[in-house]
Formats: structure tokens, C-alpha cells, sequence
């Protein structure tokens, strides 16, 4: 929402960068249709897939998700909620048993390449680095 309130700012649709509540209305549409299509699969791959969740294990990981959020967003910090989410997974599973954890399958979510972007983005966005 803040780059649809960007673009209309610099398109000089508006006079001030304020998101919109008709594009707060299709955020939502479109999470909630995207969510309902295409999250079942995504929660089936990091509940089942990557290591097979139970009770005790998805409290544990949703408490140090819940926890890194808490943090990242207190100092700012640029954070992908899915990389974290799928990273306690992780983690939780090797700390259970390391074999139960499919390593194959984490090389696909390449966590590397995309927290280089988001520390280069805040570079940009605040003009110094402090982490």
C-alpha cells in the first residue's frame, strides 16, 4: 500500500503520500482472494512439507516468530515474515531432530539474496546503516 501511495503521490493523483482507503479496500480484496487460493499450499509446505509440525512445535516457532517481529519492528529493521515463519520451522524441526527436517526443499526459499535487498532498501530509505 505504501508504493501504490508513492506512485499516486509522484503521479500527482494526490497532494500528499496518504494511502488511499479505496486501495486499503483492494489490499484487502486481493491478500484475502490470494490468501484463499494459493495459501493452502503454502501452508501445507511449511506445516507438513519442510518438517511435520506438531502442537508443541508450532508454538514454539510461532512464539520466536512473534517475538523477531516484535523486535525487527521496535528498531525498524526490514523483515520478511515469510522467511521468518519458514526459518522457525526450520529451526524448531532441527532442534527436535535434524533428520526430520527436509534440507532439500529449504534451498528453495534462498533466504540470502533476498535479506541482501532488504538491508539495500533501507539503506535507501533511511541513508545509513544501523542494524
Amino acid at each position: 500500500m505504501g508504493i501504490i501511495a508513492l506512485q499516486l503521490y509522484l503521479a500527482g493523483i494526490t497532494n500528499d503520500i496518504k494511502v488511499p482507503f479505496w486501495v486499503i479496500l483492494i489490499s484487502i480484496s486481493t491478500l484475502t482472494i490470494g490468501i484463499s487460493l494459493g495459501g493452502t499450499k503454502i501452508i501445507k509446505t511449511v506445516g507438513y512439507k519442510i518438517f511435520k509440525i506438531r502442537p508443541l512445535h508450532s508454538f514454539a516457532s510461532q512464539l520466536s516468530v512473534s517475538t523477531i517481529l516484535l523486535f525487527s519492528n521496535l528498531f525498524g529493521a526490514p523483515v520478511s515474515t515469510t522467511q521468518i515463519i519458514s526459518s522457525s520451522v526450520v529451526g524448531v524441526g532441527s532442534a527436535y531432530r535434524s533428520r526430520g527436517v527436509k534440507w532439500s526443499l529449504i534451498k528453495i526459499f534462498n533466504i540470502e539474496p533476498t535479506k541482501e535487498l532488504l538491508i539495500m532498501a533501507k539503506v535507501l530509505r533511511e541513508g545509513t546503516l544501523e542494524i
